[in-house]
């Protein structure tokens, strides 16, 4: 599900949820955000939370040394794009 949380300064800026559809074949790779990880399914039995977050920036080594100035380990990093009718989600 997306929900767009547009405004002028952030046009793009927009909320995704995602979540394993039963109903689909497992795909071939290990899905992102650790959703075939045990441990993650097992605490997402309690509901929905918040897990993880995707962000566009100019200069991602920039954005990461921020983050880890506040104690926030960002992870592995990904790059990551994908088609959708408003356009290219990078």
């Amino acid at each position: 599900r997306l929900l767009s949380l547009a405004c002028e300064a952030f046009p793009r800026c927009y909320l995704e949820i995602i979540a394993i559809d039963p109903d689909a074949p497992a795909p071939a790779r290990r899905r992102w955000f650790d959703l075939d990880d045990a441990a993650m399914q097992a605490a997402l039995t309690a509901g929905p939370r918040l897990i993880h977050w995707v962000a566009r920036c100019d200069d991602l080594a920039a954005e990461c040394a921020a983050r880890a100035a506040t104690g926030i380990d960002a992870g592995e990093i990904l790059a990551a794009e994908r088609a959708t009718p408003q356009g290219l989600l990078r």
